[in-house]
Protein backbone atom coordinates (compact mmCIF):
# COMPACT_ATOMS: atom_id res chain seq x y z
CA UNK A 1 0.00 0.00 0.00
CA UNK A 2 2.70 2.66 0.73
CA UNK A 3 4.66 2.07 -2.37
CA UNK A 4 1.49 2.46 -4.55
CA UNK A 5 1.31 5.82 -2.22
CA UNK A 6 4.49 6.92 -2.73
CA UNK A 7 4.20 6.70 -6.99
CA UNK A 8 1.40 8.32 -6.84
CA UNK A 9 3.05 10.97 -4.99
CA UNK A 10 6.14 10.86 -7.23
CA UNK A 11 3.44 11.68 -9.90
CA UNK A 12 1.57 14.26 -8.32
CA UNK A 13 -1.39 13.01 -8.14
CA UNK A 14 -2.30 13.18 -4.29
CA UNK A 15 -3.73 16.15 -3.62
CA UNK A 16 -5.27 18.08 -0.53
CA UNK A 17 -5.82 20.38 2.05
CA UNK A 18 -3.99 19.36 5.34
CA UNK A 19 -2.66 21.05 8.52
CA UNK A 20 1.01 21.87 8.84
CA UNK A 21 2.32 22.32 12.29
CA UNK A 22 6.16 22.76 12.16
CA UNK A 23 8.24 21.24 15.38
CA UNK A 24 11.78 21.51 15.87
CA UNK A 25 12.87 18.62 17.11
CA UNK A 26 16.42 18.66 16.31
CA UNK A 27 19.42 20.65 15.36
CA UNK A 28 19.80 19.98 11.51
CA UNK A 29 23.37 20.46 10.11
CA UNK A 30 23.72 23.85 8.10
CA UNK A 31 25.52 22.39 5.28
CA UNK A 32 25.09 19.57 2.87
CA UNK A 33 26.11 16.36 3.83
CA UNK A 34 25.92 12.79 2.87
CA UNK A 35 23.55 12.21 5.43
CA UNK A 36 19.79 12.41 5.56
CA UNK A 37 17.17 12.02 8.87
CA UNK A 38 13.46 11.69 7.13
CA UNK A 39 11.33 12.41 9.82
CA UNK A 40 7.26 11.96 10.01
CA UNK A 41 7.22 7.98 7.84
CA UNK A 42 5.09 6.52 9.95
CA UNK A 43 3.34 6.68 13.44
CA UNK A 44 4.35 3.97 16.05
CA UNK A 45 0.88 3.84 17.69
CA UNK A 46 -0.45 2.53 14.51
CA UNK A 47 1.90 0.03 13.32
CA UNK A 48 0.30 -3.78 13.34
CA UNK A 49 3.50 -5.76 11.20
CA UNK A 50 6.14 -6.42 13.81
CA UNK A 51 8.26 -6.02 10.65
CA UNK A 52 6.97 -2.96 9.19
CA UNK A 53 10.61 -1.07 9.94
CA UNK A 54 12.09 -3.64 7.10
CA UNK A 55 9.13 -2.77 4.67
CA UNK A 56 9.55 0.88 5.06
CA UNK A 57 13.52 0.06 5.02
CA UNK A 58 13.00 -1.35 1.78
CA UNK A 59 9.96 0.95 0.28
CA UNK A 60 12.82 4.15 1.19
CA UNK A 61 15.91 2.51 0.04
CA UNK A 62 13.95 1.69 -3.56
CA UNK A 63 12.81 5.65 -3.49
CA UNK A 64 16.19 7.00 -2.64
CA UNK A 65 18.57 5.08 -5.16
CA UNK A 66 17.10 7.11 -7.71
CA UNK A 67 18.86 9.71 -6.38
CA UNK A 68 21.72 8.68 -5.81
CA UNK A 69 23.47 5.11 -3.96
CA UNK A 70 21.99 4.74 -0.70
CA UNK A 71 24.99 3.07 1.23
CA UNK A 72 23.16 2.40 4.57
CA UNK A 73 19.10 3.23 5.81
CA UNK A 74 18.19 2.66 9.60
CA UNK A 75 14.40 3.04 10.45
CA UNK A 76 14.30 3.62 14.46
CA UNK A 77 10.96 1.80 15.04
CA UNK A 78 10.92 3.67 18.80
CA UNK A 79 11.06 7.27 16.86
CA UNK A 80 7.89 9.27 15.86
CA UNK A 81 8.94 8.17 12.52
CA UNK A 82 12.42 9.00 11.81
CA UNK A 83 14.87 6.87 9.00
CA UNK A 84 18.22 7.70 9.08
CA UNK A 85 19.99 7.42 5.68
CA UNK A 86 23.25 7.64 3.99
CA UNK A 87 24.17 7.76 0.87
CA UNK A 88 27.84 7.33 -0.89
CA UNK A 89 28.07 10.83 -1.53
CA UNK A 90 26.65 14.77 -0.57
CA UNK A 91 24.98 15.23 -3.94
CA UNK A 92 22.83 12.07 -3.92
CA UNK A 93 21.46 13.33 -0.61
CA UNK A 94 21.02 16.91 -1.77
CA UNK A 95 19.36 15.45 -4.56
CA UNK A 96 16.85 13.23 -2.31
CA UNK A 97 16.81 16.15 0.14
CA UNK A 98 15.69 18.51 -2.65
CA UNK A 99 13.18 15.87 -3.47
CA UNK A 100 11.80 14.55 -0.47
CA UNK A 101 11.46 17.61 1.92
CA UNK A 102 7.73 18.27 1.87
CA UNK A 103 6.58 15.47 0.32
CA UNK A 104 3.65 13.07 1.71
CA UNK A 105 3.89 9.48 2.14
CA UNK A 106 0.84 7.40 4.56
CA UNK A 107 -0.90 10.99 4.87
CA UNK A 108 1.96 12.19 6.16
CA UNK A 109 4.57 15.57 5.19
CA UNK A 110 7.43 14.23 5.80
CA UNK A 111 10.71 16.10 6.20
CA UNK A 112 14.08 15.28 4.97
CA UNK A 113 17.47 17.72 6.90
CA UNK A 114 21.24 17.20 6.61
CA UNK A 115 22.25 15.47 9.79
CA UNK A 116 26.21 14.70 10.69
CA UNK A 117 28.10 11.94 8.82
CA UNK A 118 28.73 10.96 12.81
CA UNK A 119 25.24 10.70 13.90
CA UNK A 120 25.09 7.83 16.48
CA UNK A 121 22.22 6.29 14.53
CA UNK A 122 23.77 6.15 11.40
CA UNK A 123 25.10 2.88 10.08
CA UNK A 124 28.42 2.92 8.36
Amino acid sequence: RRAMIMAKLGEGKIKGKFKFIKFILFKGEDKPTSCLLLTNMFDPATETDPNFDKEIEVEVKEECNKFGTVKAIFVDKNSPGHVYLRFTDVQGAQKAQKVLRGRWFAGKQISATFISENHPKLPQ
